[in-house]
């Protein structure tokens, strides 16, 4: 078999079914499989999958492992010589699969490809093709928000984060966990995702990994892929947003080293945290936020002080 695509779900049935659709709709000529993994849904997309989509390989698990290891679970019952890792919350569009299978062939010692990710506006989500994320970096988007910084954010967070042409063939360090396509064999040799991450952030270690294998990343513009960005996140933002912190510093332990980690831990504690504390009520008492949006915020901000004080 060519290729298996890999699916990992929670609780997004309907875009599920959306993507699975669009997928049969536009591969052909190619013998492949589609592996869902299900991570204890609760609102029917175990019995949507089966009376729907039959031929899909499904797998049910009775707890929500996380998008790393469910994805690991995927890649160990795939089949395909080529291992395609895509959201549920996706549209794949006309010829796309064809044409990632094509340059992954083609294109220099290429590890990984990926393609240009439109989000529901229309607009590019620039995550398909990033720089990987450095300590200064970070901070200074996430603990300093210089992004949001007025006439120059904009400037100063596309050149450290996303530098890229988007309507170009181009190596680049990252791209994104939603879409990417690689040969089985080598996503073995270098270790499937690291379940070490909770949310996020895999997908760039992957790459990074990719890397230093000596092989290169590539994204590709002219293969599109809608990506309805974030819709299993929505339905916890506290844990997410937490998560995501706790995985930035996972990533810099594995990258850096244990200084960088812990840097990048005081940095939440010292300057993110006071900093969203105070932007939280400010916004809050000039009624900006309401009460269930601020009480999220609160959430939060206790999770990352009890993770502060005990890590």
């Amino acid at each position: 078999m060519e290729l298996s695509i890999v699916i990992v779900s929670w609780n997004v049935k309907e875009l599920l079914g959306g993507c699975l659709r669009s997928i049969i709709e536009t591969v052909h000529n190619i013998e492949y499989e589609i592996v869902v993994v299900d991570n204890n849904s609760s609102d029917g997309s175990v019995d949507f999958i089966k009376t729907n989509f039959p031929q899909v390989v499904l797998i049910e698990n009775f707890d929500n492992r996380g998008f790393a290891s469910a994805n690991n679970q995927g890649f160990k019952a795939a089949n395909g010589e080529y291992i395609f890792i895509l959201n549920p919350d996706t549209v794949v569009k006309s010829d796309a699969i064809s044409i990632l299978l094509k340059q992954i062939k083609t294109l220099s010692k290429a590890g990984i490809v990926g393609p240009k990710l439109i989000l529901g506006d229309g607009k590019t989500q620039f995550a398909c093709a990033r720089k990987l994320p450095t300590l200064l970096n970070v901070s200074l988007l996430q603990g300093f928000s210089i992004g949001n910084i007025p006439v120059f954010g904009k400037y100063f967070k596309k050149r450290m984060a996303f530098p890229y042409n988007y309507n170009k063939l181009e190596q680049v360090e990252a791209i994104s966990g939603a879409s990417m396509l690689m040969k089985k064999d080598l996503l073995f040799q270098v270790g499937l995702f690291d379940e070490d991450f909770l949310h996020g952030g895999e997908d760039i270690f992957l790459c990074n990994k990719i890397t230093e294998f000596g092989k290169k990343i590539y994204y590709i513009p002219e293969c599109e892929i809608i990506h309805f960005h974030g819709q299993s996140a929505k339905q916890d933002k506290a844990r997410v947003f937490f998560n995501n912190i706790k995985s930035d510093r996972t990533y810099f332990n594995k990258t850096n080293g244990y200084t960088a980690g812990k840097i990048y831990h005081y940095m939440v504690l010292f300057i993110l945290m006071p900093r969203m504390f105070m932007s939280s009520n400010i916004k809050y008492f000039l009624k900006l936020i309401d009460k269930n949006e601020y009480r999220n915020r609160m959430n939060i901000l206790q999770k990352i002080i009890n993770w502060g004080i005990t890590n």
